[in-house]
């Protein structure tokens, strides 16, 4: 649904009309107030001619506007959110700039005419459109995250002081989420088999975390810039991009090795590379793990590993180990550590586990909800397995969908 109430608002505010001026001879104030909240069962007639007065459009030109220009738009918001090439779509988007401004997108373009150069962090050298920057910060209040991010961002890089500008980043931004938002997107390319663009995409990333000086999401971007690597086969490369991750250990409370032994022991076993996932993950095992969540998420490794290998006491041990996890859990949370159990107990022990009834539905019970009680990470490393099922249930258009959307 388009947002005509953010457009009215804008408009309002830069035409410098009061509401009562606006709603006069229309609709009440109060009216006026829900629809610029975009509060539903109003009736369109006072909206059409609220928009009449406003820029002489009405709702179909709106929503026509809105919904042609937002491929370019979400296109143009994801290559900035990378640091990537966008001229060519800049190009397109001043040609329609009347219709954007006519559209949902008024802000969405003048945030655009701001970032429209090449190197995100290099447009402190270039003039900026002050007449643009000036009309944001009449109306950015009214901005959703990724126009409010950018204006404040904008201002950040502006300043000479790089302890000013972290330190005025830290006070307008609750933590960098489009940098996560960034790392999320290559993480996903790189589980995707797409590993050069997860490659180039996740250097960009890395900058943009350097920039930053976010940590935590610097020790993200190497971790995966070396698999990466070891995924092209570029040994050299992997071995400089943990070497960093070594030098970010007196930044964090993690134990760097720890670290890179487990994401490289669960990617290598999501990828059913079981010999490479060993090699790394055994180096867990001297570990004693407490019965917590994060110990979890290790022992659930090392018990998928061992069952993979049938080595039947290792296997049992971290299954038996989940399983008193499981008591000291609530409902929500204990059902599917249950299933998580369960499933790996039948692959254990029966050779003929996926025409199991019971592994079938607990594999699609974990998949189905992981992503809600763990995270989208936990429900991707259960695909293969849940493919596994569905193809030897012929449930191909289920499959198919869950591949179109995941």
């Amino acid at each position: 649904m388009v947002n005509y109430g953010k457009y009215i608002k804008i408009n309002r505010y830069l035409q410098k009309k009061s509401i009562s001026e606006l709603c006069d001879g229309i609709c009440t104030p109060s009216t006026l107030s829900k629809i610029e909240n975009n509060k539903s069962n109003i009736n369109p007639k006072i909206i059409n001619q609220i928009l009449e007065r406003l820029s002489n459009i009405n709702i179909d030109i709106l929503e026509s506007n809105t919904n042609r220009l937002k491929p370019v738009t979400e296109l143009f918001m994801q290559r900035l959110m990378l640091n990537l090439d966008r001229s060519d779509l800049m190009a397109k988007i001043e040609e329609e700039q009347s219709n954007y401004l006519h559209s949902e997108y008024i802000l969405f373009f003048y945030i655009a005419k701001l970032f429209s150069n090449f190197d995100l962090y290099h447009i402190n050298n270039k003039d900026i459109d002050e007449e643009a920057l000036d009309l944001i910060s009449e109306v950015i209040e009214f901005g959703d995250f990724n126009e409010l991010y950018f204006y404040n961002l904008l201002k950040i890089i502006r300043y000479k002081n790089t302890n000013n500008r972290l330190r005025d980043f830290k006070k307008i931004i609750d933590g960098d989420k489009h940098g996560w938002l960034s790392y999320f997107y290559c993480d996903d390319l790189f589980h995707n088999g797409n590993i050069n663009e997860a490659y180039m995409a996740t250097q960009k990333c890395y900058e943009l975390a350097c920039e930053n000086c976010n940590i935590n999401l610097m020790y993200g971007c190497l971790l995966l810039l070396g698999l990466c690597s070891l995924e092209l086969s570029n040994s050299n490369e992997s071995v400089k991009y943990f070497k960093k991750l070594e030098n970010l250990a007196p930044f964090m409370k993690y134990d760097i090795n720890f670290v890179i032994n487990y994401n490289l022991g669960a990617t290598m076993l999501e990828k059913k590379n079981i010999e490479k996932a060993k090699y790394y993950l055994e180096a867990l095992e001297a570990n004693k793990y407490n019965y917590s969540l994060s110990s979890f998420f290790v022992v659930h490794k090392l018990g998928y590993l061992y069952t993979e290998l049938k080595e039947y006491e290792k296997a049992n041990y971290y299954i038996n180990w989940i399983n008193e996890f499981v008591s000291k859990q609530d409902s929500k949370i204990s059902n599917l550590l249950k299933k998580i159990s369960d499933s790996l107990t039948i692959k254990l022990k029966d050779p003929n586990y996926l025409c199991n009834k019971k592994y079938q539905e607990d594999i699609e019970f974990i998949f189905q909800n992981s992503q809600s009680i763990f995270s989208y990470g936990f429900q991707k490393f259960y695909l293969a397995d849940l493919e596994e099922v569905y193809l030897i249930q012929r449930r191909y258009k289920e499959l198919y969908y869950i591949y179109r959307h995941i």
